[in-house]
């Protein structure tokens, strides 16, 4: 897919596109070329890559809590890891192959409802 059409679809900028997809690039998860056939292509490592590498590129899941976390009370500090853990192993055990296979079946169930 073309930066062009990708920053129609998204209702973004050709660099907000640019911008957004970089660290997927570097890490080898896209492809970007230039040129006639150029665009923005999935790699086959995208396949394989767990929901998690994906989301941690973009997020602060990880870092250190912040200020206002740390004087939170401890039960509500326990719930907030335990919440935490829950949702990093999960996002750890699907992979975007995975992901993209519910989405289309979620597709196809709402074209056949309406």
């Amino acid at each position: 897919m073309t930066s062009t059409q990708l920053s129609v679809w998204l209702d973004l900028s050709r660099d907000s596109v640019h911008q957004l997809l970089l660290p997927l690039v570097r890490t080898g998860l896209v492809a970007a070329g230039r040129g006639r056939k150029g665009g923005y292509r999935p790699t086959p490592l995208a396949a394989s890559a767990t929901v998690l590498s994906v989301v941690s590129l973009y997020s602060r899941e990880g870092r250190d809590p912040s200020p206002e976390q740390t004087s939170m009370p401890a039960a509500i500090n326990r719930l907030d890891r335990e919440l935490f853990e829950t949702h990093r192993r999960f996002l750890s055990s699907m992979t975007i192959a995975h992901l993209v296979a519910e989405v289309k079946a979620e597709r196809e169930e709402l074209s056949y409802s309406i």
